[in-house]
């Protein structure tokens, strides 16, 4: 089945204890119900989360691409472009189809249309009950041409992460500056709060 969705919008809310409402409820592994899309392309499309304890609001919109739905608990795949805080980024999505316990592994990139950055995450996201998301994410960062600091190589970091809507733990993080000089780094890890306070330790 192919699908030509033209301004869809997904509201999703944040309550004030972490938990997560879609609208959207996911049939687990042992659902009958069958539905396969092969194919669905997405125009102009929006996502939007609201955070009820924080008091803000998230958006990413211009949304355009192809989306595949195996069936009703997963396979899913994104493929496409978005915008956020009005910058333009490549982005993919994929989650494997949701196991017996509510458990789908992710993998995520993005990477803006200056090239700038690359994001790559990859991970177990717990759906049953509030989210929670364990996995590794990567950010390489590409240098200023003529640096005035002689960095000519690009800066990376990568981490573990253990996130729920709450609090997330970047942990064993490794930052390095030029990756030409790899003996030179920064390793710790940090906690991310929902107020958006973070806490290092180095």
């Amino acid at each position: 089945l192919g699908l030509a969705l033209d301004h869809p919008e997904l509201a999703i809310t944040v309550d004030r204890n972490g938990g997560i409402d879609t609208g959207i409820h996911l049939a687990g592994a042992e659902s009958q119900v069958a539905l396969s899309i092969a194919q669905a392309r997405i125009e102009d499309g929006t996502v939007r989360v609201t955070d009820a304890g924080a008091g803000r609001i998230y958006a990413v919109d211009g949304l355009a691409g192809d989306l595949t739905v195996g069936a009703i608990g997963g396979p899913f795949g994104f493929s496409g472009r978005g915008r956020l805080a009005g910058q333009d980024f490549s982005l993919r999505i994929n989650a494997s189809a949701l196991d017996p316990h509510g458990t789908t592994q992710v993998t995520a990139f993005a990477q803006p249309q200056s090239k700038a950055y690359t994001v790559n995450l990859q991970g177990a996201l717990a759906t049953a009950g509030v989210p929670h998301l364990t996995g590794e994410l990567d950010y390489r960062q590409a240098p200023l041409a003529n640096n005035p600091n002689g960095i000519i190589g690009a800066l990376t970091f990568s981490t573990r992460l253990d996130m729920t809507p709450e609090k997330g733990l970047l942990s064993s993080f490794v930052l390095v500056p030029d990756e030409n000089r790899g003996a030179t780094r920064l390793a710790g890890s940090a906690t991310i709060e929902r107020s958006g306070n973070v806490v290092a330790t180095a």
